[in-house]
């Protein structure tokens, strides 16, 4: 099958079945690649989305770890259980269920302290538990 054309200086051509169906079949694999980034860059920024308040409050009880006066910081805690004074049950949607649990260590180096978090969500987040583990240290001022 064959289809003639005209162009605008008026010399004929011909398009053939064959090449219109290799057109479209390069257009079908352009446009399926571009689905493919798109569903991939969906997936990067939903797992970013996801860390992102994990993270934040590793940050922020860093923070406020590092803001204890040098000689008033007493070493204790625990990454793995919820040592009494070293944990924390943060509720960052204010609607009275427990979203994350924060752990920290405080640990002397011998003339400066070493601050580790970790914080775990509560909730399957994208299918997986979301959690990170922060750590800083804090020397004499």
């Amino acid at each position: 099958m064959t289809l003639t054309l005209q162009n605008d200086a008026g010399s004929a051509y011909v398009v053939t079945l064959l090449e219109s169906t290799i057109a479209m079949l390069l257009l079908l694999m352009v446009l399926l690649s571009v689905t493919q980034l798109y569903l991939a860059s969906a997936a990067i920024n939903k797992a970013a989305d996801d860390i992102t308040p994990v993270t934040t409050l590793a940050s922020e009880k860093i923070e406020q770890l590092r803001q204890v006066p040098y000689n008033n910081i007493v070493a204790g805690g625990s990454l793995l259980s919820g040592a009494s004074g070293f944990f924390d049950l943060p509720d960052v949607e204010d609607d009275g269920d427990v979203d994350y649990t924060r752990r920290w260590t405080i640990t002397d180096q011998g003339g400066y302290f070493e601050f580790s978090v970790r914080v775990v969500a509560q909730i399957a987040v994208s299918g997986t538990i979301k959690g990170t583990t922060l750590t800083a240290s804090s020397a004499p001022r």
